[in-house]
């Protein structure tokens, strides 16, 4: 039995075809980070369901909000994550209890905060980094139809974007 080759950008469609999409962190303000990308999945006729995830539940922008991506309906394919650093590796693992696909990372607090944010980031890095690393821009750019499957972190004094395939 010889080795099976994998073809470039398989393995993608969770990315950028997801069939559904949780937004962790999601708040009813879309000046916010949790609140953006709700609203422009939204705005831009994003098809599939998409999942507000905020402890309070309730109504956000519209859409029943879920207290824990464990409580939807049905496993979302990707996840974004707009939660603090610190909360970041417990979304995580409840996305790939709940069996998300893969996630995309909106924080800061990682390596450019420091040793702790730098802790951080390698306990992601060491449990949940694939083999494939994927442009962060290109995935915010096609974040309206879906997403895509791989790491990357784009880092900046205030931002970091990371994409975590969790299948």
């Amino acid at each position: 039995m010889g080795e099976q080759t994998q073809q470039p950008g398989a393995g993608l469609a969770a990315f950028f075809e997801a069939r559904s999409i949780a937004v962790i962190g999601a708040s009813d303000e879309i000046a916010k980070i949790g609140g953006r990308p709700v609203h422009m999945l939204a705005k831009h006729g994003y098809a599939g369901p998409v999942y507000p995830i905020n402890p309070k539940g309730g109504v956000i922008q519209g859409l029943p909000a879920y207290a824990s991506v464990l409580d939807t309906p049905a496993a979302p394919e990707l996840a974004i994550l707009a939660v603090p650093a610190a909360a970041t590796p417990a979304a995580l693992r409840d996305c790939a209890a709940r069996g998300v696909q893969a996630a995309i990372v909106l924080s800061s607090g990682f390596v450019e905060a420091g040793p702790e944010g730098a802790a951080l980031q390698a306990e992601l890095a060491g449990h949940l980094l694939p083999d494939r690393l994927v442009s962060a821009e290109l995935a915010v750019h096609r974040l309206a139809n879906g997403g895509l499957r791989g790491f990357a972190v784009e880092e900046a004094a205030h931002h970091v974007a990371q994409l975590v395939h969790l299948g």
